[in-house]
């Protein structure tokens, strides 16, 4: 919802409503690190050199973490759910 996305911890810090953002500085990015370290010890830095992505579309906030991104194609859909199903079919 809008209104929600207010209430998002990076909000304060310019997040946009539909849109593709990207954090820097994610302190998601450390939070993942320190979850994961506690099962495999010594992997606290393995998100370290990892980008951080908001996606805000419309009623949806979709959180990504990896190294790269790509803009493939654009479709229409109602929602997150029927766009991941049109590109998987596209595929």
């Amino acid at each position: 919802m809008w209104k929600a996305l207010g209430g998002h911890p990076i909000h304060a810090a310019g997040l946009q409503f539909s849109a593709f953002n990207e954090v820097n500085g994610s302190p998601y990015l450390k939070e993942i690190g320190a979850r994961n370290a506690k099962m495999f010890p010594g992997t606290e830095g393995h998100y370290s050199s990892r980008r951080h992505w908001i996606v805000t579309i419309h009623d949806e906030t979709l959180e990504v973490v990896g190294e790269s991104a790509a803009f493939l194609t654009a479709t229409h859909a109602a929602s997150v759910v029927e766009a991941i199903a049109k590109h998987a079919a596209w595929q």
